[in-house]
């Protein structure tokens, strides 16, 4: 998993201002993703949450996360591109 820090927007805001803040901090981070994978010619896809609400046009709820699918082919590529952007690298449990 690779993320960015929010817990700075977290401890700004309050409730329903954190929830807009989340889903502005969100979009930015898919803006940088897009923009990442365009540089280095790979296409990716939404899945889950955004993905609805990217098909439905409007935001429908809060989101914990930014589920993304790209070709394993390019995994490599993207996630150094990613850490070299500022993200971390984070690993899953599979327990």
């Amino acid at each position: 998993m690779l993320m960015k820090d929010e817990s700075s927007v977290n401890r700004l805001f309050p409730s329903d201002a954190i929830t807009i803040a989340r889903s502005r901090c969100q979009l930015k981070i898919l803006d940088e993703i897009h923009a990442i994978c365009t540089s280095l010619n790979t296409r990716f896809w939404l899945r889950g949450g955004w993905a609805i609400d990217f098909l439905l046009g409007r935001i429908t709820r809060p989101h914990d996360d930014i589920d993304l699918v790209a070709w394993v082919r390019h995994r490599e590529k993207i996630e150094r591109s990613l850490i070299d952007a500022g993200f971390q690298c984070i690993p899953v449990s599979t327990s």
